[in-house]
């Protein structure tokens, strides 16, 4: 596994509409998009990155299906103390295959975004001065990853989201979860928390929707997008090494909007 070198970087990952696919996809334009993964870390003003891998997807309204694949991915960024590298965070996933989509059909606008991932693998380990590595700060691992998110639109109504998210197979554990292991099988509902403390949430299936206030005239809100993710690991203030880190981890994004 490579190391990646600490840069200094700058990001906010805020958990709402589109930050957690990009700045790239327009806001409430009918498009969709996906990312296998992307993560990302910070301790002590420092931060490092890993970009989205494998994305696909369209914007503009016009017919579209794209498709993007990455057979292995496997990367590391360092947890960084005074300049030195103490630790890392490191994703690896294979088999993944994304796929981003419009159709129009009896009076129907249907938008859709997808991605299935083989297996996947988040560690996050402090690295000892000497002798052997100590145990896992957290360790997830899942197999056969789906994540599907559809918008339908039928005219007049407003539009209607929906998303699935399956696991073959998944485990969590580590000391930021007390040492304890937690698993999970099958269909996680969504917003499935897997784990929360005040430091550290791990949510399956984590779906956002964003929308506008429409008065005609009662008031009523309507969902014009929904981003979902079919892992969300995210730290705040998580005591690493005596100093608060911040991290989030995305597995299986998703995101559809419609005009």
């Amino acid at each position: 596994m490579r190391l990646v070198q600490a840069r200094l970087a700058v990001f906010g990952l805020a958990i709402t509409g589109l930050a957690t696919v990009g700045a790239t996809a327009p806001a409430f334009a009918e498009g969709s998009y996906v990312d296998a993964l992307q993560g990302s870390f910070t301790s002590q003003g420092t931060g490092t990155l890993i970009q989205p891998v494998g994305r696909t997807g369209y914007s503009g309204g016009a017919p579209y299906s794209t498709h993007s694949s990455v057979l292995l991915f496997d990367e590391a960024i360092g947890l960084v103390s005074k300049g030195a590298i103490i630790g890392e965070a490191a994703i690896e996933a294979t088999g993944m295959a994304m796929h981003a989509s419009n159709a129009a059909s009896h009076g129907a606008l249907t938008v859709e975004a997808d991605t299935t991932i083989a297996s996947a693998e988040v560690l996050l380990n402090l690295l000892p001065p000497t002798g052997p590595t100590p145990p896992p700060l957290l360790k997830l691992t899942a197999s056969g990853i789906s994540n599907t998110l559809t918008d339908v639109q039928t005219l007049p109504l407003p539009s209607v989201q929906t998303g699935i998210t399956h696991f073959t197979t998944l485990t969590l554990t580590g000391s930021l979860v007390g040492g304890k292991t937690l698993t999970f099988t099958g269909d996680a509902p969504a917003n499935t928390v897997l784990y929360d403390d005040q430091y550290l949430t791990v949510t399956l299936n984590q779906q956002i929707v964003t929308g506008m206030i429409e008065c005609t005239p009662t008031c009523t809100f309507v969902p014009l997008q929904m981003a979902a993710n079919a892992i969300a690991i995210q730290m705040n203030k998580e005591p690493i090494a005596g100093k608060p880190a911040n991290g989030n981890f995305f597995i299986g994004q998703t995101l559809v909007t419609l005009p």
